[in-house]
């Protein structure tokens, strides 16, 4: 993981990472009923299939989030994201990311699900 320092206009200190959702992150909601459903006719499975959305999709991260973003914390504790990662982001001068930090959304109220 690759971790950077700048300072923004105002000489705030940042750092800035990448984040990359892991496969739990992306499937924390829970995917099954309390009660199994019944069979359909002819169905040969054993166990009824208790899945509560079989055809959604299962991620727990919000949308544009699943590939990962760059996460920037002030040293006050302000956090924001930024969607898509730039490409070789970790080559940009302190200049680049201070443009990225402004484009970044702000998520300081974000907690962990």
């Amino acid at each position: 993981m690759s971790y950077r320092e700048f300072n923004d206009e105002n000489g705030q200190k940042w750092g800035v990472w990448f984040v990359s959702p892991s496969s739990a992150e992306r499937r924390r909601e829970t995917r099954r009923e309390t009660e199994p459903a019944q069979l359909p006719a002819g169905d040969r499975r054993v166990v009824p299939d208790r899945r509560r959305h079989a055809t959604r999709a299962r991620s727990a991260v919000a949308p544009g989030y699943e590939t990962g973003w760059l996460c920037f914390e002030s040293e006050r504790g302000e956090k924001r994201r930024l969607i898509p990662v730039p490409e070789k982001w970790e080559q940009g001068d302190a200049d680049q990311l201070r443009v990225w930090l402004n484009e970044a959304v702000d998520s300081s109220k974000c907690r962990p699900l």
